[in-house]
């Protein structure tokens, strides 16, 4: 019983999100945070995706520390 009531308020809760995205929406003079993200990926991996095998595999951990760091940051900063 306990686990039907709670799929049903995580359904509603769902749908009440779904529901105020369409109504909301995001705004049309802000880019939308992925694509930011996204630019961010692209402007370091051109920078960082070079050398041999070794160096990749660390430049790349290096990027996805950097992306997760920032986007953490950033996020809890405002």
């Amino acid at each position: 019983m306990l686990l039907s009531s709670l799929s049903l308020g995580l359904l509603c809760v769902i749908l009440m999100a779904i529901l105020l995205d369409l109504v909301v929406g995001d705004p049309k003079r802000l880019p939308h945070p992925v694509q930011l993200i996204g630019a961010f990926i692209i402007r370091l991996d051109a920078r960082w995706n070079r050398g041999d095998h070794r160096t990749q595999r660390i430049n790349g951990f290096l990027l996805t520390a950097s992306v997760v760091m920032s986007t953490f940051a950033i996020t809890y900063a405002a």
